[in-house]
């Protein structure tokens, strides 16, 4: 079984993020990593999954910031949406093969719904690989010195898998870490994060 997380990272500061969380009715872990970096964890989770984008567009809009929001699914795909004052602006899908709605035809055949078009599930020409893999897009959430072509060789790989090792590859191509971007909250020890506020109802 594969391992699952989800989470966001603001371009704000700390109480200014903290204020429009109280002020929304929104919960989660705030733990500042960076002049102006902090990343937030959704503490609420309905079947383990948090709806990381609604979250993520919610907390844009309130405190009026650029808010990156990242999931990974059973080990098997990564995706990023950058929000901006509340409006997706871009998104990201480490292999769009893994999307879509899988459904049997009248004939029972097997076929996949994607952006509106139809293909056969076995279908080789079915598109597959990265889509929004733009270095330019994710670029201002990292510190320092962020190489572009770095960024963009860790979000154009179209090798399978290594979904794991790929976020944690995005992190570091944006002089970021921290456990919790790349962690649950019912598997963090918040009293260990330096710095983290929780924020509650």
């Amino acid at each position: 079984m594969g391992i699952t997380y989800e989470g966001t990272l603001a371009i704000a500061d700390l109480e200014q993020l903290r204020d429009a969380m109280v002020r929304i009715g929104e919960v989660g872990l705030l733990a500042p990593i960076a002049a102006q970096r902090v990343a937030v964890l959704p503490t609420e989770t309905y079947g383990g999954v948090a709806d990381v984008e609604e979250y993520a567009a919610d907390i844009s809009a309130a405190a009026g910031c650029s808010v990156l929001a990242h999931g990974v699914y059973d080990s098997d795909v990564l995706k990023l949406w950058v929000y901006r004052d509340g409006e997706l602006v871009h998104r990201y899908v480490s292999d769009i093969g893994t999307e879509g709605s899988v459904f049997e035809d009248h004939d029972g055949l097997m076929k996949v719904e994607l952006d509106g078009v139809v293909y056969l599930e076995s279908d080789p020409n079915r598109p597959r690989g990265p889509v929004g893999a733009s270095a330019e897009a994710f670029a201002d959430f990292g510190t320092g010195t962020v190489s572009r072509e770095a960024l963009l060789e860790v979000l154009a790989d179209e090798q399978p898998g290594r979904v794991l090792s790929r976020h944690r590859e995005f992190l570091d191509a944006l002089n970021i870490d921290s456990i919790v971007l790349h962690d649950t909250y019912d598997r963090i020890e918040a009293s260990e994060v330096a710095g983290a506020v929780l924020v509650t109802r």
